[in-house]
């Protein structure tokens, strides 16, 4: 033998692995000599608990101990260690995770199963796809660990968290007007009630709805909105199934009758407006003078005796004549309200502001 071979023996450890054991409800043991010293030996074991009979493991204990020289005899008093220390289940992989060097930054980690609320959080949230279900579970997981809540307090979680589930909000409730709007038989009332909460839709330069819907004496708006310069914005809602939103007149494709007819409501409430102007701002604190009206009515879809290019013309036409009031269909509506959560997702993703053009 030379002295290459005799160094790798004396570099040589030992390693056991048992499927048998006296105890019976021990399913397998793998160890590892650690250390063998002149006076202590070092080990490292791994057994799994579990029923022989099925093979199912209820438990894994992972144990380290230090044994000393028996003073009398030959080898180690392994009956007598002189210290030991386990851990079982998910501490074995908090440790081997730290081994393996899976800890680059400090903080607090959650344990994620396979198949539980949390699984496929991290994908969600980088797809900019987190849903509020996932962010209840994770919530839910981190409340459980000590001195969280005082951690998230100076991170931008909480934000995020926020924004998510506004998202999903809004994502429902597009969803929710996009169905109402498919159905023909769908009423103002309905379309309105679904409106009232997702007034967000309407674009972010609003602040809410007014208090108060009647600020007129004789006229009820469907949904009265707040700039953020105090200056209110008049929505008067018709339905989505117009069938005769175009028409044709002398060769050209023209607004039919019902957008006329909703166009003079909304100027009437602005006439309105405009004379109870002193007594509306004094009460309600509103800026009459530059009131602003949005009609929404009709989809293409319902409108099959024209193009959906010859029905944008037609409203692009009609609404460079037009003066404070604006007619839109609900494609129009629904488009911008995508266009919003698509703008906040991105933004999200970036951690920046992205431009809008």
């Amino acid at each position: 033998m030379d002295e290459g071979q005799e160094d790798n023996l004396a570099e040589a450890f030992h390693a056991w692995v048992r499927d048998q054991s006296s105890n019976p409800n021990v399913l397998s043991t793998q160890g590892v000599e650690l250390h063998r010293g002149r006076r202590v030996y070092k080990s490292a074991t791994l057994r799994s608990f579990g029923n022989r009979e099925t093979g199912t493991v209820s438990r894994t204990e992972l144990s380290l101990g230090s044994y000393p020289r028996r003073m009398f005899g030959p080898g180690f008093d392994f009956d007598d260690p002189t210290s030991t220390w386990r851990c079982d289940n998910e501490e074995i992989d908090r440790v081997r995770a730290l081994l393996t060097g899976e800890f680059n930054d400090g903080g607090y980690y959650v344990r994620v199963e396979r198949g539980s609320a949390l699984s496929g959080l991290a994908e969600a949230m980088q797809s900019g796809e987190l849903q509020v279900d996932s962010v209840t579970g994770l919530i839910e997981s981190l409340a459980a660990v000590p001195g969280v809540a005082e951690a998230l307090a100076s991170t931008d979680l909480v934000q995020l968290v926020a924004a998510t589930a506004e998202r999903e909000r809004h994502r429902t409730g597009l969803t929710l007007l996009q169905s109402a709007v498919e159905d023909a038989a769908t009423t103002e009332a309905s379309l309105q009630a679904i409106l009232e909460e997702h007034w967000w839709m309407f674009g972010s330069r609003y602040v809410g709805t007014t208090a108060r819907r009647k600020l007129t004496l004789l006229d009820q708006f469907d949904i009265p909105l707040v700039r953020a310069d105090g200056a209110l914005h008049v929505v008067e809602l018709k339905r989505a199934c117009i069938p005769r939103l175009v028409i044709d007149h002398r060769d050209n494709a023209v607004l039919g009758p019902d957008v006329h007819l909703a166009v003079s409501q909304a100027q009437s409430y602005l006439a309105a407006l405009d004379r109870q102007e002193s007594i509306i701002r004094a009460e309600f604190g509103l800026e009459c003078r530059r009131a602003f009206a949005t009609v929404v009515i009709g989809h293409p879809m319902h409108c099959h005796s024209h193009s959906a290019d010859q029905i944008s013309e037609a409203l692009r036409i009609y609404n460079s004549h037009l003066s404070r009031v604006e007619v839109i269909t609900y494609e129009d509506l629904i488009q911008g309200a995508a266009n919003s959560i698509l703008i906040s997702t991105d933004e999200d993703r970036s951690g920046e502001p992205t431009e809008q053009t």
